[in-house]
């Protein structure tokens, strides 16, 4: 590691929850850039568990602007369809899908990881950036739903 650099967290927190309870997303930035959701945990059972992970999507030339992310999780089929800008840059069924598991949210936070759990190999996972008009919604959005979210909130 050169002097005066640090070292790249692992994660970035987009929406965490505080642990890892039965049915709680995460959706987070890993250390390539490229986007991270799992869209329920089952505690020690890792089998079960589902990671989905887009292309890198930042880069040095991506950084210090506004982005507009997107994640669906169809419930039913098990489809995760990640965006960047409007643009799908992943799209999966995991194998271990597992249909109609609920999705909770209990204590959660967006862009911070509040209450680590003990002794986590990765406890620091805060977003170095900021986050604005972050939404849940019940249904699966259509590209051209998030088309026209993305083209609505881009700053002149």
């Amino acid at each position: 590691m050169d002097e005066g650099r640090s070292e790249a967290k692992k994660y970035n927190s987009l929406l965490l929850t505080d642990g890892y309870d039965k049915g709680e997303p995460r959706w987070q930035i890993y250390e390539d850039g490229s986007l991270m959701y799992r869209p329920v945990d089952v505690p020690k059972s890792a089998r079960y568990n589902q990671i989905y992970y887009s292309k890198p999507v930042f880069t040095a030339d991506s950084l210090g602007r506004w982005h507009h992310l997107a994640v669906t999780y169809d419930n039913t089929s098990g489809e995760v369809i990640q965006h960047f800008d409007a643009q799908e840059v992943s799209r999966e069924i995991s194998p271990l899908h597992q249909p109609a598991r609920p999705i909770t949210f209990g204590p959660c936070e967006i862009g911070n990881w509040g209450l680590p759990t003990q002794n986590h190999d990765s406890p620091i996972r805060n977003l170095n950036g900021a986050i604005d008009e972050f939404a849940i919604y019940q249904a699966v959005l259509s590209p051209t739903e998030i088309l026209q979210q993305f083209e609505a909130g881009k700053p002149e």
